[in-house]
């Protein structure tokens, strides 16, 4: 199990810029920083045909930052399909966790390659190839799914921790300077993360497979 390269944290205060957390899905908007061309992050209350049809401004797709999907506490970049969704701290915990398990139970990044899924040339010339590939794709999709809920779940509960008004957009600039006086940690995350995977109810979160 090849480890991919940790995503880099910002190194900078400014690079957080007049970025936003969205009050409703929980991801970031706003005005890119630094760039001076009027590009905008949008977030997934956009309609989905409304940012296909932006021009292209990122790398593989235009989102400039996000934040771990498993602590919610570091700003990450992004904008690459080889991205990492994870900080440090909580891409260690995961894949310590996947070798232990021998498989991925929890998705690193939005690449399949990067999850140990793929198919060779011979596999996908048979029937029962193309299906295995199909079905190990579709369980990666699941899990990918239930990543991204909670990833939404622990922001929810960090902007309620900090003593944000949830009903309303959050400065993502007010919100990581909460963070770093706070006792908010990804080892908490992670371990709350794994119980919500253990959590046989569907919209607790991420479930392993």
């Amino acid at each position: 199990m090849t480890a991919p390269s940790p995503a880099a944290p910002f190194p900078r205060e400014a690079s957080r810029g007049e970025l936003l957390i969205c009050c409703t899905c929980r991801l970031l908007k706003g005005p890119v920083p630094s760039r001076t061309d009027g590009a905008r992050q949008l977030c997934d209350c956009t309609p989905l045909e409304v940012r296909r049809a932006e021009p292209r401004w990122g790398g593989d797709f235009n989102t400039y930052a996000e934040l771990c999907r498993c602590c919610g506490l570091v700003l990450l970049r992004s904008g690459s399909r080889w991205s990492v969704w994870f900080c440090a701290p909580c891409k260690e915990a995961v894949l310590t966790l996947n070798r232990s398990a021998g498989r991925w139970l929890i998705p690193i990044g939005r690449h399949s390659l990067m999850n140990g899924v793929g198919a060779s040339a011979a596999q996908l010339r048979s029937e029962i190839g193309v299906q295995a590939f199909a079905d190990q794709l579709m369980t990666l999709f699941g899990t990918m799914s239930g990543l991204e809920a909670w990833g939404c779940t622990i922001l929810q509960r960090n902007l309620t921790e900090l003593g944000f008004d949830t009903e309303h957009d959050t400065r993502l600039a007010d919100y990581l300077d909460a963070v770093k006086s706070s006792a908010l940690s990804p080892t908490a995350a992670f371990e709350a993360l794994l119980s919500a995977a253990a959590d046989p109810r569907p919209e607790s979160g991420p479930r392993a497979r």
